[in-house]
């Protein structure tokens, strides 16, 4: 009888350390399980708040440089129809340069029908389509185009000037990270990046 409940309580001993083995490989397994899922989550938020940002910064500089060109004390725009097209084109009112840049001219062949008079609405429409059409990449990769020397010539200071504003990715990456249903506390740690060169090997 004695030996029976030794077996019993033996096999008892083994059962529990068999489940307290299966159950800490369960929660090993969950815990990394959900370390993915965390790091996915907070990864993917990160990358959307980045790309908002990026498209908000693009949007203000498209509007500032829409004031630019909008700005009669700084650009002239005018319009002439060459028999085909109307070409329109963008001049510095007041070049500072001795060898001024030649007028940048452009067909736009979003309005087709001649244009007796370069109306305040028409202008705006061109400016809008111009900026759209031409700028809007560059604004996000930093590239600058001289149309004009004064445009060139601010569109290279904003850049410069631009840095990235934590606070507000801070807003939009809270944001995302709700949506990934994350609630954790972080601080964005900024760190300086100088290109050398390519690695060739």
């Amino acid at each position: 009888m004695k030996k029976k409940i030794n077996i019993i309580i033996l096999l008892m001993t083994i059962s529990a350390v068999l489940m307290l083995v299966l159950q800490l490989y369960f929660n090993y397994n969950s815990y990394h399980s959900n370390e993915r899922v965390f790091k996915s989550g907070v990864d993917n938020a990160l990358k959307r708040s980045v790309t908002k940002l990026m498209n908000i910064r693009r949007d203000e500089f498209a509007d500032q440089y829409k004031k630019w060109l909008l700005d009669t004390n700084l650009i002239v725009i005018s319009s002439k129809f060459d028999g085909k097209d109307n070409i329109f084109s963008i001049v510095d009112k007041n070049p500072t340069d001795k060898n001024p840049r030649p007028p940048f001219d452009l067909a736009w062949p979003e309005f087709k029908t001649k244009l007796d008079k370069l109306t305040p609405k028409i202008k705006v429409d061109f400016v809008n389509s111009f900026v759209r059409n031409f700028l809007y990449s560059d604004f996000i990769t930093g590239r600058v185009l001289f149309f004009t020397t004064s445009l060139g010539e601010r569109q290279a200071k904003a850049f410069q000037n631009d840095s990235v504003d934590l606070a507000r990715l801070k807003r939009i990456y809270l944001q995302e990270l709700a949506i990934e249903d994350i609630r954790a506390p972080f601080k964005f740690k900024v760190s300086d990046y100088n290109f050398k060169h390519f690695n060739s090997k």
